[in-house]
């Protein structure tokens, strides 16, 4: 469980300062999801992280944020409501805390002669998918769209643009009304109403 780890390193190496004999992360209602493929051997692992923190006497605010901050770039796939917690005050400056989350992690398998290597694979970060980055490492600006190409001569139609076709076949039921108006077997109203329930 890769992500765990990441997250408690982090924390301790966070200038928050956590304090790693006051931490305590573990996994509870772990899954696995395997699609038993002998091709493919790849599995997925889905658990609850949970965190806890005694006698912690930061901001629980800045805490959050700065898990929140962890979650964005290793788990971006999160509801808005993802994080649970619980915190016990023990006195006016100390609190016993717990935040927990669902992780998960994708376990690429690849075969060799002498057998399979297993790696953790990183989560895309979906608020960079598309991007092109320059040399530094900084987001590229989207490019710009071309312009749109002037309309093409006689598709304008007073004040709305129509294609050529459409104006063809307004012409052909406007010449086959014209033959068929002055024969009296036909019975206008009907025509009429038939051509409304088409959407001609």
């Amino acid at each position: 469980m890769k992500k765990l780890a990441d997250i408690r390193d982090f924390l301790i190496n966070h200038p928050i300062q956590v304090d790693a004999d006051n931490l305590l992360t573990f996994a509870e209602k772990g899954s696995v999801q395997h699609h038993f493929d002998p091709d493919d051997q790849s599995f997925s692992l889905s658990y609850d992280a949970n965190i806890i923190l005694t006698d912690f006497v930061g901001d629980f605010n800045i805490l959050l944020f700065v898990i929140l901050e962890w979650l964005q770039d290793k788990q971006p796939n999160l509801k808005r409501d993802a994080v649970d917690f619980h915190v016990d005050i023990l006195d006016h400056k100390r609190s016993d805390l717990s935040l927990t989350f669902n992780l998960s992690e994708d376990i690429n398998a690849t075969e060799f002669a002498e057998g399979s290597d297993l790696t953790s694979m990183d989560e895309p970060n979906i608020h960079t998918i598309g991007l092109q980055f320059g040399p530094s490492g900084t987001p590229l600006p989207y490019p710009t769209d071309p312009p749109d190409e002037p309309a093409s001569l006689g598709s304008e139609i007073d004040d709305n643009t129509t294609s050529l076709g459409a104006v063809y076949s307004s012409q052909k039921v406007e010449d086959r009304l014209g033959e068929i108006i002055g024969n009296p077997n036909i019975d206008l109203v009907v025509l009429f109403d038939n051509l409304i329930s088409q959407g001609i």
